[in-house]
């Protein structure tokens, strides 16, 4: 069965709601693509429901090119350093 996904405007000016999307999934090239595509389209975008700990945050990042570390060690996650 295919993922179905779906963009909502939650108003002019809140951003768009990105529905049908398990962030914490394996995210296949295809997820990447429309979440890419939403996101050049509506620039705040909104997964609700996400339950996602710092490894599974850091990946995704990871999807959308090198994640900057933060300049401040203290903020940094011990193993995750890209996760504030």
């Amino acid at each position: 069965m295919a993922n179905h996904y779906e963009l909502r405007p939650l108003g002019p000016g809140l951003g768009t709601e990105a529905l049908g999307v398990d962030l914490a999934g394996s995210l296949d090239d295809r997820t990447i693509s429309w979440i890419e595509t939403a996101f050049a389209e509506h620039p705040v975008l909104v997964f609700r429901g996400q339950n996602l700990g710092p490894r599974e945050l850091a990946t995704f990042g990871r999807r959308f090119g090198k994640p900057r570390i933060h300049s401040l060690v203290d903020y940094r996650h011990a193993e995750y350093p890209e996760v504030s």
